[in-house]
């Protein structure tokens, strides 16, 4: 009638034996090969062995153990001047202490609280339709998709966006739309409109120049707050370089020639300011306006070809690289520097 008790209690003491058997079955190879130099006396590159964690579950020191598996297999543990252990005896270390981090991560692993599994927020959908398939579809369009809960002004909360029977809905209608404008039967239908390359809308005029407008304020509101700061018997801008402008090319005539940029700061690094220097003078017939008070074909004609073969502006790069000490005499297509902003 007492068998099955004793059998019981005989395997829950042998695994608990075989257990402590484990533990201790790599303390010979650590005592004949890493102990003596890592140890309460010495600790060779500042590596302490006998005191690391054996309880793999806390993870405290797993890190560690993974370093001494990758050294151990890299044959620099033990140095070649010390005695070598069999390939056999490093095998059986290595696979134990990897083992012991395995499952010490599982065990970590089991004891995290359950992940939410959470739906896109309409807003992420339609980031990923827009990514994946280049189609902007309006999620916060009437009718397209229910409103995200708000949780005190967050509305991407896990916890937050459950999934409905409605959402579903919803999605297969939104993949069909989206699939339909990403991948649509017949190709798009083709329209050509002539215009004047020199006409500009007024409206368009105007947008433009709020948002030039707009990024020339930032920029100097950027120069004034480097002027600020102190550097030495300076300022942070003394030994600032800012270059602003150079853009690849006038959009509105398809050229890259007569792009305007203006360089700040750089006075303690040998460049001198309050000047405008323009490669275009002496070459061209000058900015003038027609009767109408617009800019004449030959200004145009100089936005998209050069009139100055010697202006690049690579010259430019060049000049502002070797202020900052960059080794260098040329830059590209570069002819060499700018002498007139050198100080």
């Amino acid at each position: 009638m007492f068998r099955i008790p004793v059998i019981f209690g005989w395997l829950v003491f042998g695994a608990f034996s075989l257990r402590a058997q484990s533990l201790s079955s790599i303390d010979p190879f650590l005592k004949e090969h890493c102990l003596h130099c890592h140890d309460d006396k010495k600790q060779k590159g500042d590596f302490r062995l006998d005191t690391l964690s054996r309880d793999f579950a806390s993870g405290a020191d797993a890190e560690l153990w993974f370093e001494v598996v990758t050294r151990i297999g890299a044959g620099e543990m033990p140095p070649e001047d010390e005695s070598q252990p069999s390939a056999e005896s490093s095998n059986q270390v290595m696979e134990w202490i990897a083992a012991r981090i395995k499952e010490g991560e599982a065990a970590r692993m089991a004891k995290r609280a359950p992940v939410t599994l959470s739906r896109l927020s309409r807003d992420e959908y339609a980031h990923t339709a827009a990514d994946l398939l280049g189609v902007h579809y309006d999620t916060r369009a009437p009718g397209a998709f229910t409103e995200d809960p708000d949780w005190h002004g967050f509305e991407r909360l896990g916890s937050e966006l459950s999934l409905s029977p409605s959402h579903v809905e919803k999605y297969l209608k939104a993949a069909t739309e989206i699939i339909d404008l990403a991948f649509p039967d017949a190709p798009p239908r083709q329209t050509k409109d002539k215009r004047d390359a020199l006409a500009i809308e007024p409206d368009q005029l105007a947008r433009l120049t709020r948002s030039d407008a707009f990024n020339f304020e930032q920029f100097a509101y950027f120069l004034d707050r480097l002027a600020e700061v102190k550097d030495g018997e300076g300022s942070l801008l003394d030994t600032t370089l800012s270059l602003y402008g150079s853009g690849m090319a006038y959009g509105h005539s398809h050229g890259n020639a007569n792009l305007p940029t203006v360089v700040a700061g750089g006075r303690k690094l040998g460049l001198k300011h309050g000047r405008h220097v323009d490669f275009n003078v002496g070459n061209f017939d000058g900015y003038a306006l027609g009767e109408d008070g617009n800019l004449q074909n030959a200004h145009y004609g100089i936005c998209s070809r050069p009139v100055n073969e010697k202006a690049r502006l690579s010259n430019l790069l060049v000049t502002l690289a070797q202020k900052l000490d960059v080794e260098t005499e040329t830059f590209a297509d570069s002819l060499g520097t700018i002498s007139e902003i050198e100080s």
